[in-house]
């Protein structure tokens, strides 16, 4: 008896040393809910030690760079984990008197098992007697696309820390937006701040020329109102304009390089020379062509709406090589046809076209095709009047186009399709009375680029005809300057975005049919 019951202990604690979880039975997904906190959450007059928050189930920390204590705090306290609590060890580090902290752990503690988040966790404590009650929210806009991003920086700074305070300091008080693009400040003091938003890539808390930036126009001053905000975001072609790169690329042509991509208007000057230069910005790079063949350095200033710059570069000078050939080619975007002209493209800016240079051939027959051409920097754009669903070869003979060197042309050859009306549409707008004169409007393709666009002068209705069957982004820009374009903002200048607005929905066209669409409520 005393060996059976032996045998049945030894049977039931090897059973217990085995624990495995219960099969069947519904996912675990529910979050870690909050338990208790020591010192309890929203206490006062806090001093100093190791801050516990207890849950309800195992929890872990899951990006704890997404854990954000506002005000800043000089030396990152740790934070940590075990079993069921989160611990926060705030160094002894020296506080600021009456203040109220707000530590947002975000969606960054999570349970065990499932991952399940506990969204937006605030502790908070003050080292005051009262806690910070007044509130700021609002929105953060990507300026030009008009979508929301989660993760953009939004911070506050004393006023008395200027204008280049972002550069300089981190923020007193800041917060992330969601992927709705809205943010809230909370627990915060009166007094008046300078409020920013930034994409803090570097996750430093201070900002770079070359990040995504909005700014509120005036000082903000904190009150029980908890006010709404809408912060437009942008990148600022004046915040970095310092070159990255300095080069003669080749005789005749210096490039300059930036950041990123610059859309504002330069004036270049060649200093101590009469020579002639073309300017072109394209892209994140200034081009200047110029004519100087004999000096061995060439100096330019640039004008900017910031301010001047003097450039300095060695000149490489063309000697008995000449500035090289003038070489032609299509577009890579573009698709001539009965509609649509031919672009092309050329190495060097152009100077003249000699359209009696110009040879036309239907299925191999010289033909009489009447066509205009004209000439935007380096680019050679064609509009011929096409017969529909026929072959063209069009035949530009050598020196028909002379660059800005005056070197001539070599011959070129392209073949092209004309296509057939039916392959197009007719888009019409109405309902404009909530537009205002002078505003435009721009069709884009489904990649941002611009396809057509019209000023509004009044109209009730518009009619865009002949567009190709795909689809289009319709947007208004309120351009405030008349300069027939989307401006972005600039910070060192103290410039705003330009107004826009999207029909909400991809509008698609159909071969050979009309589309109305309506522009009643869009622009708010």
């Amino acid at each position: 008896m005393r060996k059976l019951v032996l045998v049945w202990l030894v049977l039931l604690l090897a059973g217990c040393a085995n624990v495995v979880s219960p099969t069947g039975g519904a996912r675990d997904e529910k979050p870690p809910e909050f338990v208790a906190a020591k010192p309890e959450n929203y206490n006062l007059q806090y001093k100093s030690g190791v801050i516990r928050i207890d849950f309800d189930e195992y929890i872990k920390i899951q990006n704890p760079q997404n854990i954000l204590i506002s005000p800043n705090l000089a030396v990152k306290p740790d934070i940590s984990e075990r079993y069921k609590s989160l611990f926060i060890d705030l160094k002894d580090q020296p506080l600021s008197e009456n203040t109220t902290y707000t530590i947002n752990f975000a969606s960054s503690i999570v349970d065990l098992t499932e991952g399940n988040k506990q969204t937006n966790f605030r502790y908070v404590f003050s080292t005051g007697t009262y806690l910070d009650s007044l509130r700021v929210s609002g929105k953060v806009i990507l300026a030009e696309k008009q979508t929301t991003e989660a993760n953009i920086l939004v911070g506050m700074y004393p006023e008395e820390q200027g204008d280049s305070c972002l550069y300089k300091f981190k923020p007193f008080y800041f917060a992330r937006t969601d992927a709705e693009g809205n943010f809230s400040l909370e627990n915060l003091k009166y007094g008046r701040f300078r409020l920013f938003a930034f994409k803090d890539e570097d996750n430093n808390l201070l900002y770079k020329s070359a990040e995504e930036i909005a700014f509120l126009d005036s000082i903000l001053t904190t009150d029980t109102l908890g006010a709404k905000l809408r912060l437009s975001l942008f990148v600022d072609p004046e915040g970095d304009r310092k070159p990255k790169e300095i080069r003669s690329v080749m005789p005749g042509l210096v490039r300059i390089k930036y950041a990123f991509p610059i859309d504002t208007a330069t004036r270049v000057e060649l200093v101590s020379s009469s020579a002639a230069i073309r300017p072109i910005i394209r892209g994140d790079s200034l081009l200047i062509f110029h004519q100087e063949k004999e000096a061995d350095s060439l100096r330019f200033y640039l004008q900017k709406p910031t301010g001047t710059d003097t450039i300095k570069v060695i000149n490489r000078k063309p000697s008995e090589k000449g500035y090289g050939r003038l070489i032609l080619q299509k577009a890579a975007t573009n698709t001539p046809s009965i509609y649509e002209p031919i672009e092309l493209i050329a190495n060097h800016p152009l100077k003249s076209v000699d359209n009696t240079g110009f040879t036309w051939k239907m299925d191999s027959t010289a033909v009489v095709l009447p066509f205009t051409t004209q000439i935007n920097d380096n680019i050679l754009r064609i509009e011929p009047a096409f017969a529909p669903d026929s072959r063209y070869e069009l035949i530009i003979d050598s020196g028909a186009v002379t660059d800005f060197f005056d070197v001539p042309s070599d011959t070129f050859r392209i073949l092209l399709n004309s296509g057939n009306a039916e392959l197009f549409g007719t888009l019409i707008l109405n309902e404009l009375d909530s537009l205002q004169k002078g505003d435009l409007i721009q069709l884009l393709d489904e990649t941002g680029k611009l396809i057509r666009q019209e000023v509004v002068n009044g109209q009730q209705s518009l009619r865009f005809e002949r567009l190709r069957a795909i689809g289009y982004k319709v947007r208004v820009v309120r351009d405030e300057n008349n300069n027939r374009r989307f401006d972005t903002g600039s910070y060192v200048r103290g410039k705003q975005p330009e107004k826009l607005w999207y029909v909400p929905d991809l509008v698609r066209l159909r071969s050979n049919w009309e589309v109305e669409v309506s522009l009643a409520g869009v622009v708010k």
